[in-house]
């Protein structure tokens, strides 16, 4: 039995982004500015967690991964 994540079936657009804790996925946005900026704030409240903005398109391929680090 294949397992379907529930991202995947809530977002039916091409492409959207999540924000993950080391390695778990903690929410999903549809614009990646709004995903930068949560995990912008994770990152300030949690500065020892892994935190991850990760691109995702509907077929669940990974495209992008970038680590949320603030710019100084």
């Amino acid at each position: 039995m294949v397992m379907k994540s529930s991202i995947a079936i809530q977002d039916q657009s091409e492409e959207f982004f999540v924000v993950r804790i080391d390695g778990r996925v903690n929410s999903s946005y549809r614009r990646f500015v709004d995903a930068l900026k949560a995990g912008l704030q994770l990152r300030d409240q949690f500065p020892r967690h892994d935190i991850k903005v990760r691109a995702v398109t509907k077929g669940n391929h990974t495209v992008d991964e970038m680590q949320t680090t603030p710019a100084h």
